[in-house]
């Protein structure tokens, strides 16, 4: 009987401990390297502090684009893009799945973000430091590049929701399970708009997995 209940113990404990170990492997670890993917995701917008243009920028009322104003846009997005050589594929097959597992409300599970975090938080990262240089060597603040990056879009048709980093860390520190993407709404289009923007059409809907990250 004595055998019995020390070998039933045994059993008991090579269970715990096996429980313990998968638990750690497939639970414990998982979700610290989803928080940690997370985490370093939403601290990208400290990196733009490092734009050395930080004047207040004040759109023109008439919402025209100047062909020097999409120009310089246009560099920085392509020098981004230039910087992540063939991670750029990377980054876009994860744009589409996200965008696909985003619900119809604008909401991504923090879950579905994760998986693709810790895939991708190291190219964004990369991509983001490469955007803040081409900002520096365009001479163009953040506001302003966003400006023009919205005109842009619209005058393309293409209307574009983005991923919030401060909307990230908010869900992190809330316990959120899902995270708000930026919608933006649509406005009035300048006929001067459409004409200027029409050249870049094309690389405008390859350059969308950088829109999407608000790169």
């Amino acid at each position: 009987m004595r055998k019995l209940l020390l070998g039933c113990f045994g059993v008991l404990l090579l269970v715990a401990i096996v429980g313990g170990v998968l638990g750690y492997l497939y639970v414990v670890r998982p979700a610290k390297e989803y928080i940690a993917a997370l985490r370093q995701l939403g601290s990208l917008g400290e990196l733009e502090e490092l734009v050395r243009n930080q004047e207040p920028f004040e759109p023109p009322a008439s919402g025209e684009l100047s062909a020097d104003l999409v120009e310089r846009f246009a560099r920085v997005r392509q020098n981004t893009q230039a910087a992540l050589g063939g991670e750029f594929a990377r980054l876009e097959k994860r744009y589409a799945e996200l965008e696909a597992a985003a619900t119809a409300s604008g909401r991504l599970g923090l879950r579905d973000l994760a998986d693709a975090s810790r895939d991708l938080a190291g190219i964004v990262s990369k991509a983001k430091r490469a955007q803040v240089e081409a900002l520096n060597d365009a001479g163009l603040s953040l506001a302003e590049y966003e400006w023009v990056e919205r005109q842009v879009y619209e005058a393309a048709g293409m209307l574009v929701s983005s991923l919030d980093f401060q909307a990230v860390q908010d869900a992190l520190a809330g316990g959120a399970d899902a995270v708000e993407l930026k919608r933006r709404a649509p406005g009035p289009v300048p006929e001067r708009n459409r004409a200027l923007v029409e050249p870049y059409l094309d690389k405008l809907e390859e350059w969308l997995p950088l829109a999407w990250l608000g790169l």
